[in-house]
């Protein structure tokens, strides 16, 4: 029997999209039913053999969706697989590594009391054009290197590492 896999995301600019179709493509291949939502259209994982669930990282936490489906799905979460995941501008700043170690930290949090199987924290894209005035301003003020920075080959390389983990349910 072929295991239901759902990779639900939060996005704020459509970056952690592409990532969660990227890894939901993966998956597929490796054999998996893949569905991929929106958080804001994701009821609760019922059918599911297991989730991966991501979103964008701001101000060192997920978007406000993203926690709230979590905290709404969180006890059916704790008997099935899950594996959580973060798209992060600060993933490609290779010069503080005490930002990572917050993110790492945080993922943590996010996973306590699930069958999590694994965690992994993606660089992102910033593409000016398609965020608010406020974000682009607040972005230019740190200085944030516009750009892909998403390293495709590590989602890949996850998500296949991924595959026999969220299958074993």
């Amino acid at each position: 029997m072929t295991k239901r896999i759902l990779v639900v995301y939060a996005t704020g600019a459509g970056s952690t999209q592409e990532v969660a179709e990227a890894i939901a493509d993966t998956l597929a291949a490796q054999g998996l039913e893949t569905t991929v939502m929106r958080v804001q259209d994701a009821g609760p994982p019922t059918g599911y053999d297991a989730v991966v669930l991501g979103s964008a990282i701001r101000a060192g936490r997920w978007l406000p969706a993203a926690t709230s489906w979590l905290s709404t799905h969180r006890q059916a979460l704790a008997d099935m697989p899950v594996a959580l995941f973060a798209v992060c501008l600060s993933a490609c700043d290779d010069d503080k590594p005490e930002q990572i170690e917050t993110l790492e930290a945080y993922m943590a949090t996010q996973s306590e009391g699930l069958r999590a199987v694994d965690t992994a924290i993606f660089a992102g894209k910033l593409d000016y054009a398609r965020l608010s005035f406020l974000m682009r301003g607040m972005l230019k003020l740190m200085r944030a290197q516009e750009g892909d920075h998403r390293d495709w080959q590590a989602i890949d390389d996850w998500a296949t590492g991924l595959a026999p983990r969220l299958a074993e349910a």
